[in-house]
This record gives structure tokens, sequence and C-alpha cells, in this order.
């Protein structure tokens, strides 16, 4: 599963950003914000 991750800078989606990157059925995550992360699995889109 790809999943496509808005607002993980706030509590609710850093709760869902890591689940998904815990997740065994998860392929990628891309999110779209601010949040710097080193993880490999984890794609970002800056927007200012």
């Amino acid at each position: 599963m790809k999943v496509l991750l808005f607002g993980a800078t706030g509590m609710v989606g850093q709760g869902v950003l890591r689940e998904c990157l815990l997740g065994e059925s998860v392929q990628s995550v891309l999110s779209v914000g601010s949040l710097v992360c080193r993880e490999p699995l984890m794609f970002l889109v800056f927007i200012k």
C-alpha cells in the first residue's frame, strides 16, 4: 500500500504517520507538509 498523508505535523497526523511507517503492508508514505524525517520509506513534499 502507498499512503499520501496531509497534516503529519499535528498530534493525530504524527500518530497516523508513525503507524504507517511501522505497518508491514505500507510500501511508502508521501507526506505533504513541513515535517522533516529521515525515514527511508517516507517522501516529503514541501509547500511554501
